[in-house]
């Protein structure tokens, strides 16, 4: 199916697209603060894995001695393929050649772009699913694809809690293990900057006695958010961050789930954050001299719009390209499992 390129040139979709997910990413507090989206001009990446954050102090030298040689940190590097997305969603050709002939540029231009938004929707909720799914697993499987790539978190670094340790019983403690983690998660190199949970794990935290209120008569109420907050902060503790995203398929992220994390990043910076990125690689198809797009332009997902020759004619919008949020470093993530 040729393009078709009467109605919008693909360079100008694939501009709107791309700027439509990066800015769901901003405006909605998602997972790329973690995993900020990275363009690179490849199908992979190759990077390094430190055995922890800590890097050999320099010595001292005395006045016209050489400086003593350095070893690097220990580490492995790997190789990552960053793999293919697509979305497909037909367009109306004959509403669409009804507001052409009309005249209606307008209307055209209207619909083409609701059916933009739509691909770009797909294609950002797919990308925070897996997100979803490396912070939670530290891996990325994509059974269909045969895909299976363990970013090699440390066991350690994985917590169930059981029997009265668990956080739906009110008098476990709350307090103790949170500072217990986060003493744990220095290991890794640096101290946590966020606390991550949803909200059926946070109503868990107020609900522990350590976190209730006495009121007058002898009643007890929950925390507030703030209160929480102060609290956490007065024990040497990161602020909690909420997130409860659902997509199509259910919630990004399991129940009970609370995660010791970097502080979060610019989700659009373009170098990665602490703990990872999310890769955009450059497809076949961004290369197409059809689509007219610069070399810089070419990273990320690519939309155009795309019309059978022979009747009965057919058009479709499809966006294809290449995509995979990953952890560079693993051990700077701490998964517990609350209940």
């Amino acid at each position: 199916m040729p393009l078709w390129t009467d109605v919008m040139k693909p360079a100008k979709l694939t501009a709107f697209v791309k700027a439509l997910i990066y800015q769901m990413d901003e405006n909605q507090k998602t997972l790329a603060q973690w995993f900020p989206n990275q363009e690179v001009a490849d199908v992979s990446v190759r990077y390094y894995i430190p055995e922890d954050g800590y890097v050999p102090m320099a010595d001292y030298r005395a006045f016209g001695a050489v400086p003593t040689i350095g070893d690097r940190p220990g580490g492995e590097w790997r190789t990552l393929d960053i793999v293919p997305i697509g979305h497909e969603i037909p367009t109306n050709e004959y509403e669409l050649l009804r507001m052409r002939n009309s005249g209606n540029q307008d209307g055209i231009e209207a619909s083409i772009i609701s059916t933009a938004e739509q691909v770009a929707k797909a294609i950002f909720e797919r990308t925070e699913h897996s997100r979803g799914m490396v912070l939670d697993q530290a891996a990325m499987v994509i059974p269909e694809l045969g895909v299976n790539d363990d970013f090699g978190r440390d066991p350690a670094n994985v917590i169930t809690l059981a029997g009265a340790a668990k956080w739906d019983n009110p008098a476990a403690p709350r307090l103790r293990p949170l500072k217990e983690w986060r003493k744990k998660y220095l290991k890794g190199g640096m101290a946590p900057g966020a606390i991550l949970c949803g909200l059926e794990t946070f109503d868990a935290l107020v609900e522990g006695e350590e976190f209730q209120t006495v009121l007058i008569g002898g009643a007890n109420r929950p925390a507030t958010v703030d209160e929480v907050q102060s609290l956490l902060r007065s024990h040497g503790l990161p602020p909690i961050h909420l997130y409860d995203r659902h997509v199509f398929g259910g919630a990004v992220l399991p129940e009970g789930g609370l995660y010791f994390l970097p502080a979060p990043s610019a989700p659009n910076s373009n170098t990665g954050g602490p703990l990872g990125a999310t890769l955009w690689g450059q497809s076949l198809t961004a290369s197409s001299p059809e689509f007219g797009l610069a070399p810089g332009e070419m990273p990320g997902v690519v939309t155009g719009l795309y019309k059978t020759e022979k009747p009965p004619i057919q058009t479709s919008m499809i966006a294809d390209g290449l995509s995979m949020p990953y952890m560079s470093n693993p051990n700077l993530s701490m998964k517990i499992q609350v209940f």
